[in-house]
């Protein structure tokens, strides 16, 4: 029981890395497009 226990914790636990990984390396890179990019132009 124990064992099956942790191997589900470190699954999970790999599993969020990865995914927390992605989503700050997207946040990272749109920062930069941002910085280069003009924003488009809104006419009212």
């Amino acid at each position: 029981m124990k064992n099956r226990l942790t191997n589900w914790i470190l699954q999970v636990h790999r599993l969020m890395g990865w995914v927390l990984c992605v989503f700050f390396l997207m946040w990272f890179l749109s920062g930069i497009v941002m910085l280069y990019h003009r924003f488009p132009r809104v006419y009212c």
